[in-house]
């Protein structure tokens, strides 16, 4: 009797350890989804961030590099952002500020000039010249925006295959997800229609907040080229890399457009130096 008593207790426990551990390897991997798939929601709840950020576009000449700080509005998306150094081919060490508000982006810059010198542009109204095609900010690489939809559409699977340590992620953004590129949604689209599956390593902080996000894809191009289209097209394999520190959320952000007095009704800005 008290073998048999002995042998239930110990089938018992086992029993209580396999559904323990069992769950513990279940909740395990939800945790890394549901921490994974709420980083845009976290980032809207706090409403801002300064997101400063280092970029490139490299494979040859053109060429484009990128540096500086953001302050970004994640809800209804809206940043002001400081190029500390922009460079491209024939060009190195230009400084701007660009606002972007709705879908409108305004630039100023001590480095270029208007001929009615006013000192804002549209650039969706005023040609600008930053060096080549490929070291324009209007191609996104510089911008987190650009790179945040790629969290979604995950799974519990994708989420746990990610999880590198504790709130560290390393997703792959295969062509297989509908929010993975092509296309892109930026002005990228325009100079390639081929990449390799993004790769973006996250750092989250405890409270799953987005503290760091590095980026790295291949950009290549096919033979399809549609009739009228003038964009350079590479025939070199170029490289995106991107690198995103995030901080101060929650800080109070004015970001406006600039008035119209102060927006140039040419239709270029270049260089100060050149006509």
């Amino acid at each position: 009797m008290r073998k048999w008593v002995y042998g239930a207790v110990a089938l018992v426990l086992a029993g209580l350890f396999w559904y323990s551990t069992g769950n513990v390897g279940k909740n395990d991997h939800e945790a890394a989804y549901k921490e994974l798939s709420k980083v845009r929601e976290k980032l809207e709840k706090a409403g801002t961030a300064r997101v400063d950020f280092t970029a490139s576009l490299t494979g040859g000449k053109p060429f484009g590099e990128w540096q500086g700080t953001s302050v970004v509005r994640f809800t209804e998306p809206s940043w002001d952002t400081s190029y500390t150094r922009m460079a491209g081919t024939g060009t190195d060490g230009i400084t701007a500020r660009r606002v972007h508000v709705g879908n409108a982006d305004y630039y100023t810059s001590t480095d270029l000039i208007a001929p009615d010198g006013r000192p804002w542009w549209d650039a969706s109204r005023t040609a600008q010249v930053w060096g080549d095609q490929l070291s324009n900010p209007q191609l996104n690489v510089a911008d987190i925006t650009t790179w945040l939809p790629f969290f979604g559409g995950l799974d519990v699977y994708l989420a746990d295959s990610a999880k590198q340590s504790d709130h560290k992620y390393r997703l792959e953004c295969m062509s297989g997800r509908s929010v993975c590129p092509p296309p892109f949604g930026t002005r990228l689209d325009d100079h390639f229609d081929q990449t390799s599956p993004p790769i973006l390593t996250a750092q989250l902080d405890d409270d799953g907040r987005l503290v760091k996000l590095d980026v790295e894809c291949v950009l290549t191009n096919s033979d399809k080229v549609e009739p009228g289209d003038v964009s350079l097209r590479p025939k070199a394999t170029y490289y995106v890399k991107a690198s995103f520190e995030l901080s101060g959320f929650g800080d109070d952000a004015q970001i406006q457009a600039p008035a119209d007095a102060e927006i140039t009704a040419s239709n270029r800005v270049v260089p100060k130096g050149r006509s």
